[in-house]
């Protein structure tokens, strides 16, 4: 079973348009988006039997193409997109450039590889739960959740689409940057107002002694003032946001999932079943809930404002780690992504912090549809500090 980022068949390379901000550039696109005339199938070799092959590119490829770029490989995902681990029991889990006995992090575990073994320029993946923000941390990459809504979807296979986003991995910051001038759209200038640092998740149980020496700088460096970002606590938070994500599901791909849990892998099988069960009263409370969680949320990162926060607790798990297949896994790494997906806002990672050898991912959050003031920003940050 391979361990490389793309499928193993072959792919005949789509050229970009032969000018436009990115001639030259190549790129991968998660298992999830639309390829003309290649079936998208999620991860699941089942599925993708049962599939045709797409009519049109993804409406984020086809911008891509449009500005000069050339697609190169499908990466693989992690089944159905369920995993912020990134390991594929039917593809092969992809490797981690940075940490070759490490997970890479998913579920667009395919294209974080590919950016961090330099296969390709940048990569297309998607962010419900963290799944660019978290391998972006544990490749060492940029990675970047936008703001909810901001990037079309169409043409992107959905897994929960309240909080669905197309996100995207580079290394370099030039090539990172203009892939963020093709797909987002003109936004309003904001000025960068307003440094805060979230406190709580910097004295997090989990969180690893790197991070803390880092964000010591950090906040002398830049006067970071501290932010609580969950006041009552965060379980109510990762609780509201997984079953609204299991309630979505069931309504995507419910019938499917039903009579095709066989085809699952063990790990993602038992996510499955978990997220079948889940009630009617349940998801009747979680949307009930969801609007109080995103007003609280949004009042604390206003236009203007900045939030530095760790990514993830720590360096990428060791591969086949047991840990991985407990139920509290995602919980754990949700506790440091669930507050910018739950409130759709944007959020990038950096490779700013390490352990061992091991990449350790730094965020900035900022407001709703500050993106590219959030990216000028970030990369302004990168630049000091590398």
């Amino acid at each position: 079973m391979s361990n490389a980022p793309f499928f193993p068949e072959e792919m005949t390379p789509i050229p970009g348009n032969s000018s436009g901000p990115l001639q030259g550039l190549t790129f991968a696109a998660k298992d999830l988006f639309d390829l003309q005339g290649m079936v998208t199938g999620a991860g699941n070799p089942t599925w993708a039997d049962q599939q045709q092959p797409a009519e049109n590119h993804a409406s984020a490829v086809q911008k891509l193409l449009d500005a000069g770029a050339t697609v190169t490989g499908k990466a693989i995902s992690s089944e159905f997109a369920y995993s912020l681990y990134g390991e594929n029991g039917h593809y092969g889990t992809p490797v981690n450039p940075a940490s070759p006995d490490r997970v890479p992090g998913g579920s667009s575990s395919g294209s974080a590889s590919a950016v961090a073994a330099g296969i390709v320029d940048f990569a297309l993946g998607t962010d419900t739960g963290g799944s660019v923000r978290v391998p972006a941390s544990f490749c060492g990459t940029l990675g970047i959740r936008p703001t909810q809504g901001v990037i079309s979807l169409e043409g992107v296979w959905p897994l929960a689409p309240m909080f669905d986003t197309v996100g995207w991995f580079a290394k370099l910051p030039e090539v990172f940057k203009n892939v963020g001038k093709v797909l987002l759209p003109e936004q309003p200038p904001q000025e960068i107002s307003t440094l805060y640092y979230a406190e709580d998740l910097l004295n997090h149980q989990l969180l690893h002694p790197a991070h803390t020496k880092v964000f010591t700088q950090l906040i002398s460096q830049y006067d970071l003032q501290p932010l609580t970002l969950f006041e009552d606590g965060i379980d109510e938070w990762i609780n509201v946001y997984l079953v609204l994500l299991s309630a979505q599901l069931q309504e995507s791909h419910g019938t499917w999932i039903r009579e095709h849990l066989d085809a699952f892998n063990g790990v993602t099988r038992k996510r499955m079943e978990r997220s079948l069960a889940v009630s009617t009263p349940e998801k009747a409370w979680a949307k009930w809930k969801v609007g109080d969680l995103r007003k609280e949320g949004n009042a604390k990162v206003p236009e203007g404002a900045v939030v530095f926060l760790p990514t993830t607790a720590g360096p990428a798990p060791m591969l086949n780690q047991q840990t991985i297949q407990c139920g509290n896994a995602m919980g754990e790494i949700l506790q440091f992504t669930v507050f910018a997906s739950m409130c759709g806002l944007p959020q990038i990672s950096l490779p700013l912090s390490a352990t061992g050898g091991c990449p350790l991912g730094v965020s900035v959050m900022g407001a709703q549809h500050s993106d590219m003031a959030l990216l000028a920003y970030a990369l302004q940050i990168l630049d000091e500090q590398m």
